[in-house]
């Protein structure tokens, strides 16, 4: 029987941490496939260390598949290598982590992210709805799960459930900085679909000065178009609240 001290068993971690920081730099430089070549040698390492269903296989599990989404827009291959990586970190981390524990909810917002960019946007909002549930359970900063979620649901036909998590999203943007582009268009989005259309209207008005006229022409028609819709919705609303003049 193969035994394996602490000792060892410790600097073949060391080893693996090593591994996951060097395929870090090399997505980082955008060398996808040296980080992939780098991400599948720290999982055979973690699997001969730990077996094929620890937790230490996690945050090497995760770097494979992002390294294996490279361009995943464009083939369909890629894809699904990325999410078959990602659901074998997850049931990894489902069954070793605590409930509480922000890997988990690491786990469960990038697994979310990619099945949103399958085109699945109902099984993504179950998974980024479960990652946001174990962030606030950690009590940590759920800034960036909410932006995803809000999108996967407005995706989802389910704006009146996304306006919470939009309002919350650009509370907590404008807490530290002004809020960027992305959340303002989302956010905007979301309180028009939701019917919210006075706060609808400050968002995109926000949208379009930071925009400015050097943006993509296309989003900046959509969101003034957006605008005269809600004009137009104000001004039927006033009319139909106005009282009737009688004769004098």
């Amino acid at each position: 029987m193969l035994t394996v001290s602490v000792s060892e068993t410790s600097d073949h971690d060391d080893a693996i941490s090593a591994l996951v920081e060097d395929g870090e730099r090399q997505l980082a430089d955008g060398d996808y496939s040296g980080a992939r070549r780098i991400f599948e040698e720290a999982v055979a390492q973690a699997e001969l260390t730990h077996g094929d269903r620890a937790k230490q296989l996690i945050v090497p599990l995760m770097g494979l598949a992002r390294a294996a989404g490279e361009n995943n827009a464009a083939a369909c291959a890629q894809m699904e290598r990325e999410l078959e990586v990602q659901r074998r970190a997850l049931r990894i981390a489902e069954a070793a982590l605590a409930d509480d524990d922000p890997l988990l909810a690491e786990c469960l917002h990038a697994h979310g992210v990619s099945v949103w960019a399958s085109g699945h946007p109902a099984r993504a909002v179950e998974l980024l709805g479960r990652a946001l549930e174990v962030v606030r359970r950690a009590d940590c900063d759920a800034h960036g799960y909410l932006g995803p979620l809000v999108g996967a649901l407005l995706d989802a036909k389910r704006s009146a459930d996304a306006l919470p998590h939009a309002r919350e999203l650009l509370r907590l943007e404008e807490t530290s900085s002004p809020a960027d582009l992305t959340t303002l268009f989302i956010v905007g989005q979301c309180f028009r679909n939701a019917g919210a259309t006075e706060e609808a209207r400050v968002v995109l008005e926000r949208f379009l000065t930071a925009f400015g006229e050097e943006g993509n022409p296309t989003i900046r028609d959509e969101v003034r178009a957006w605008l005269r819709e809600l004009d137009a919705e104000r001004a039927e609303k006033d009319g139909l609240e106005s009282p009737p003049v009688g004769p004098s």
